[in-house]
C-alpha cells in the first residue's frame, strides 16, 4: 500500500520487499505520475535499480475467484456463438478483461496455443457495472475476428460501441475467437499476448505467451494432463478457479441453472463449480427457452459479504494443506499470507504432505485443532503462535524465515527440527523444546526469561551457528555422557560461544547456559593473587560472563573453552588471558583446573580462552594480565600542610622492579625540581604506604611523584597543588566512612570556593564517575557505592585553586 511502507525520503516509500515476480500497489491517486524503482539481488548484491513511470487509472483489478462463466453456446445457428460471465467485483470504466479459447500447454510446455482467438473486452462508458451482473459476449458470425461481428448484451441490451469495446489481441493468427463444442475459455487480465510464432515463422507453433494474470478457466471436455493433447491443461494456481462441465450431455449448449439465492462469493464459486447445477440442451430453442435467460433479460446475482478470507483453513475437501479447496479463499497460502487454523472454520487438522515447503506469514494454530508437518517443512515468514496441544512434527521442520521482529509461541508442545533462517529477531513467548535439531543459519533467537531446550543428546543437535545467528538468552542442552557440546549464546550485540568438552559424567541430564552482559572491567582482582604461567591477572574482560549449570545431583569432569567478543580491554597478546570462575556475583573470582598458554588465541578481536580438568560449574569469565606492565600502580597521592613542613603521602597496590621514588616541585607545572628520593619496595602485589616530611620545601605550589625502575625508566604521576601560606582559607575535606560499604559522604570547612569537581578512579586508573559538588560548606556530598566492586578507589577533588587526593576503600 503506497504510503504505508518504510519511509526513505520525501514521499518515497519501500512498498514491497519479497520474492514475488509481480506486485500490485494500491492507494494511488488517479492522474498522478508515480515513479517506481525496482531492485533485485542475487545473494547479498543488489542491482542499481530500474525506474518505471506509472499513471494509474481507477480500474478494477481482479484476482482469482473474482469471476466465472455461467453459460456457453458454442454454435447457435441463428446468432453464432455466445458465452456469459459474471464478476464478484464492480467493473469500473476503463477496466479490461482478456479472453482466449486457446489451450494452455496444448502442445508445448509453458505456452499457449496459437490457432484460435484472444480478445480484450473494455468498459468504456456507462458508469460502474455492479458486481454480479451477467455479461453475454456474442460472436454473430460464428467467427469473431472483427469488432462488428460481436454483441455485448447486458440486461438484453447490446452495449458494444456505447459502453464496451472489443479488441483482438492476436488477429494475425488463427481464425479469431471461434468456440468449438469441445473448447475451453480462459479469463485473464493485465497482460499482453505475445505471438512468438510470428518471429519463428510458424503460424501454428503453439508457443504464445500471456504476460498478465490468468484468473479463471472453463472447459466442456475436461482438462488435459500434459502436452500433445487436444485438451488444454489446467493453468497453474487455477485448481480451484475453474469450471469443468465434462460429462454433461449436449456439452456444447450448457447453462448454470442452480440456486440463485444471495450467498457469499465462496458459496457462488462452489455452486458454479458443482456440475450438478449445470444442464446441457439438445438444440438452440431449448437453450434459449431455459431460464435463466442470460442473453435476453440477463441476471444479477446477490453476493453477501464475508466468507472469503485468505489464510483461513476450512478442511473443505480433505486435510491436505496443498489442496486449494481447503482454504476459504480457495488459494494455497504463500509467504505473505497470515494463516489461522481454527475450529471456527474447520474441524479437521491441516496436514502438510508434500516435497515442497508449506508457506505462510503469521501462523496461528488455535486450541482443539492441530497441524501435522511430519517429514515435511512449514516455512513461517512471520510469527509462529501455537495455542494447540495437537501438533505433530516427527522428522518435520519449523522454518522461521522472517525478516521482521516476530514472536514464537509453542504452548508447551515439543517440536522436532527448528531452523532459523531470516533477517529478523525471533522472541520466545514461552519455552521452546526440540527433539530433533536446531539449525541456526541467519537471525537471532531472544529468549527473555524463557528457555530453548534441545532435548537431543547428539553433539551435532545444534548446527550452523555464527555471529549472524545465535541465542540471546537461555539454552538448555540434553547431555547424558562424554562428548563435546557447543552453547551458541550471546547478548544483543555479540556472539559469545562456549564449548564444554565432557570427559566423564554421572547422573547428568542437561546443562543450562546463558551469557550475561556486564561491565566487569571495574572489578579489582589484583589483590586476589591469581597467577597463570607466572603472570598475575589484574583485570576481567569487560563484555560479560557465562553461567553454566548442570541438573541437581550431576557429577561432571570437563574442559571448557569460551569465546568473548565485544570487550574493550583485550590484552595485546593471547597468552595474557585465562579463564576464571566464581560461584556467584557475591563470590571472588578464582582459578581452577589447568591453564596452557598455547590454547589461548585472539582472532578478529574475539578472545578464546580454555581451561581443562574442571569438575564444578559456575560463572565463567576471561581475565588478563597487564598489557603494558607498570612498575608501580599508584592509588593515592597527597600533600598536607603541617606545622613542621609538608607531609607527602602515597599508596601503591603493586610494584614491579621499582627502584626508588622522587618528590618533585614546580611553581607553574612547566619546570620541575627534584627535592628528595625515597627507596621503593621493589616487586610486590601487597599494598604499600609511603610518607615523607619535607621540612624546608616551598609552602605553596605543585608537587608530584616520579618513579624510577631498575632499568632507569621514569614514570611521572599527576601533580597535587598546595597553598599553606593561606591555610586558614583552605578547605578541610573529610571522607567518611572510610572504609565504606553502601555510601560515603564528603564534607568541607573553611573553603572560599562554591564548586568542586569530584573524579573517582578505580585501582587500575580507570575513571568510574565524575560529578560536581556545589556549596560544599553548606551541603555534604553523598556518593552512592551501589555497583562498586570491593577495592581501593581514588577521589580527586579540585577546583581552579585547590587539589586533593583522597583514598577510599570499598568493602
Amino acid at each position: 500500500v503506497f504510503g504505508s511502507g518504510t519511509d526513505i525520503g520525501t514521499n518515497e516509500y519501500v512498498v514491497y520487499k519479497g520474492s514475488s515476480t509481480s506486485v500490485i500497489v494500491t492507494s494511488l491517486t488517479n492522474g498522478n505520475s508515480y515513479y517506481f524503482t525496482i531492485f533485485v539481488r542475487k545473494g547479498t548484491e543488489w542491482s542499481s535499480g530500474v525506474e518505471v513511470i506509472a499513471n494509474p487509472a481507477d480500474v478494477t483489478i481482479f484476482i482469482p475467484g473474482d469471476m466465472a462463466i455461467i453459460a456457453v453456446n458454442t454454435n447457435n445457428a441463428t446468432i453464432g456463438e455466445e458465452f456469459t460471465f459474471v464478476t464478484f467485483k464492480d467493473i469500473t470504466v476503463g477496466t479490461s478483461i482478456d479472453f482466449t479459447d486457446n489451450g494452455w500447454q496444448q502442445e508445448n510446455p509453458d505456452s499457449w496455443g496459437t490457432t484460435e482467438g484472444t480478445m480484450r473486452l473494455t468498459r468504456i462508458s456507462g458508469g460502474t457495472l455492479p458486481a454480479g451482473t451477467s455479461v453475454t459476449v456474442i460472436m454473430n458470425s460464428g467467427n469473431g475476428d472483427d469488432q462488428p461481428d460481436f454483441d455485448i448484451n447486458v440486461g438484453g441490451v447490446d452495449e458494444l460501441g456505447t459502453n464496451w469495446s472489443i479488441t483482438l489481441l492476436n488477429s494475425s493468427e488463427g481464425t479469431g475467437f471461434n468456440l468449438n463444442s469441445d473448447d475451453e475459455i480462459w479469463l485473464m487480465q493485465g497482460g499482453s499476448w505475445l505471438e512468438n510464432d510470428v518471429t519463428s515463422g510458424d503460424p501454428v507453433n503453439d508457443d504464445d505467451e500471456y504476460t498478465g494474470y490468468v484468473l479463471y478457466g472453463w472447459t466442456a471436455t475436461g482438462w488435459g494432463t500434459g502436452t500433445s493433447t487436444t485438451k488444454s491443461d489446467l493453468y497453474p494456481a487455477c485448481e480451484c478457479f475453474n469450471t469443468n462441465v465434462s460429462g454433461i450431455s449436449n456439452q456444447d449448449k450448457v447453462k448454470y441453472i442452480g440456486p440463485m439465492t444471495d450467498v457469499t462469493k465462496l458459496d457462488w464459486i462452489m455452486r458454479f463449480n458443482n456440475v450438478s447445477n449445470w444442464t446441457g440442451y439438445a438444440d438452440d430453442a431449448s437453450y434459449d427457452a431455459a431460464t435463466p435467460d442470460y442473453r435476453g433479460t440477463g441476471v444479477t446475482i446477490g453476493i453477501t459479504n464475508g466468507g472469503f478470507e485468505s489464510g483461513r483453513w476450512t478442511a473443505g475437501q480433505n486435510t491436505d494443506w496443498f489442496d486449494c479447496g481447503n482454504w476459504q479463499n480457495l488459494t494455497i497460502p504463500d509467504e505473505e499470507t497470515n494463516v489461522v487454523i481454527s475450529t471456527t472454520y474447520a474441524s479437521d487438522d491441516a496436514v502438510i504432505n508434500n516435497s515442497e515447503n508449506a508457506l505462510c506469514y503469521d501462523l496461528t494454530i488455535e486450541s482443539e485443532i492441530g497441524l501435522d508437518f511430519s517429514d515435511n517443512t512449514i516455512e513461517v515468514h512471520g510469527s509462529f503462535i501455537n495455542q494447540s496441544a495437537s501438533i505433530t512434527s516427527a522428522n518435520g521442520t519449523l522454518l522461521l524465515a522472517s525478516d521482521d521482529n516476530v514472536n514464537v509461541t509453542s504452548n508447551g508442545v515439543s517440536l522436532y527440527n527448528v531452523e532459523v533462517n531470516g533477517n529478523g529477531n525471533f522472541t520466545l513467548i514461552d519455552n521452546l523444546t526440540l527433539t530433533g535439531t536446531f539449525n541456526l543459519v541467519n537471525g537471532f533467537i531472544e529468549t527473555g526469561a524463557n528457555q530453548i531446550f534441545v532435548n537431543n543428546t547428539a553433539e551435532a543437535a545444534i548446527t550452523n551457528y555464527t555471529a549472524a545467528s545465535y541465542i540471546n538468552g537461555n539454552l538448555r542442552r540434553a547431555i547424558t555422557g562424554a562428548g563435546s557440546y557447543d552453547f551458541p549464546v550471546g547478548d544483543a550485540s555479540n556472539f559469545e560461544l562456549a564449548t564444554v568438552d565432557i570427559t566423564s559424567a554421572t547422573s547428568l541430564s542437561y546443562l543450562d547456559a546463558h551469557f550475561a552482559s556486564a561491565d566487569l572491567g571495574n572489578i579489582n582482582i589484583v589483590g586476589l593473587g591469581l597467577q597463570v604461567a607466572g603472570t598475575s591477572l589484574v583485570s576481567v574482560l569487560d563484555a560479560g560472563y557465562w553461567e553454566i549449570e548442570p541438573n541437581t545431583g550431576a557429577s561432571v569432569d570437563y574442559d571448557i573453552e569460551v569465546n568473548l567478543a565485544g570487550a574493550s580491554n583485550v590484552a595485546a597478546d593471547a597468552e595474557q588471558h585465562a579463564v576464571i570462575k566464581r560461584d556467584n556475583a557475591s563470590s571472588d573470582w578464582e582459578l581452577h583446573g589447568s591453564h596452557d598458554n598455547a590454547t589461548q588465541s585472539i582472532v578478529a578481536g574475539v578472545v578464546t580462552a580454555k581451561v581443562s580438568g574442571l569438575n564444578a560449574f559456575s560463572q565463567f569469565a576471561i581475565a588478563r594480565s597487564n598489557q603494558w606492565v607498570l612498575a608501580v600502580e599508584l592509588v593515592d597521592f597527597s600533600v598536607k600542610c603541617e606545622t613542621a613542613g609538608l607531609s607527602v603521602n602515597w599508596t601503591t597496590v603493586s610494584e614491579d622492579n621499582a627502584d626508588y621514588f622522587m618528590i618533585e616541585y614546580s611553581s607553574d607545572t612547566r619546570t620541575w625540581e627534584m627535592l628528595q628520593k625515597l627507596p621503593a619496595f621493589g616487586s610486590t602485589y601487597i599494598t604499600q604506604e609511603y610518607q615523607i616530611l619535607l621540612e624546608d620545601s616551598p609552602r605553596k605550589g605543585y608537587y608530584r611523584l616520579a618513579e624510577v625502575d631498575m632499568d632507569g625508566t621514569v614514570t611521572h604521576y599527576a601533580p597535587a597543588y598546595v597553598n599553606c601560606l593561606d591555610k586558614d582559607k583552605q578547605a578541610m575535606i573529610t571522607v567518611s566512612p572510610n572504609p565504606a560499604n553502601n555510601f560515603v559522604q564528603l564534607s568541607a570547612v573553611k573553603t572560599t570556593s562554591n564548586l568542586y569537581l569530584v573524579a573517582i578512579y578505580d585501582a587500575t586508573g580507570k575513571l568510574v564517575n565524575m560529578l560536581t559538588w556545589e556549596n560544599p560548606v553548606e551541603q555534604e556530598l553523598t556518593l552512592d557505592l551501589y555497583g562498586f566492586a570491593p577495592g581501593y578507589y581514588q577521589l580527586k577533588i579540585y577546583n581552579e585553586r585547590e587539589f586533593y587526593n583522597k583514598k577510599l576503600l570499598v568493602k
